[in-house]
């Protein structure tokens, strides 16, 4: 089962418009603060957007390495990265871990949750990374997708 974004949905009156919006671009596919492991490859099923320092994304990789060393190649990375881990759980053989980054509100805080798990179909190890902004932060409107 995939993780659903679901943060990014519970704010009642979006900020910005859909001109100010940037959708996630290929050069996103991984953020700098974002560590993935060598070997990762980011699946296509991933979508997210930003609007200026305020990110909302759902991103997928899929990978060789076991799920022990993904979790703690993730666990040493986010912190080297500035992130604060919050919580860690194991739920139905996913390891689940919720980091924050600059909690304060004049800063304009991010959540992130990282889920790692076994695929059984291929035996590969799924990575998704969900970041949204904290609680007290407005998220702006995604922009509209373009027409085939």
């Amino acid at each position: 089962a995939t993780l659903l974004l679901g943060g990014c949905s519970l704010y009642p009156e979006p900020v910005g418009t859909a001109e100010d919006t940037m959708p996630l671009k290929e050069k996103d596919r991984q953020y700098q603060d974002i560590p993935v492991p060598r070997n990762f490859v980011y699946r296509e099923e991933s979508f997210g957007f930003q609007h200026g320092k305020f990110r909302c994304c759902n991103l997928l990789y899929a990978g060789t390495l076991d799920v022990g060393s993904t979790t703690e190649f993730m666990n040493r990375q986010m912190k080297l990265a500035g992130w604060e881990l919050m919580e860690r759980s194991l739920e139905n053989g996913r390891t689940i871990m919720a980091f924050a980054k600059d909690t304060s509100y004049a800063k304009g805080g991010e959540r992130c949750t990282v889920t790692i798990q076994r695929r059984s179909n291929d035996r590969k190890t799924l990575l998704t990374v969900t970041i949204k902004p904290s609680e007290n932060e407005p998220v702006p409107a995604p922009a509209p997708r373009a027409e085939p």
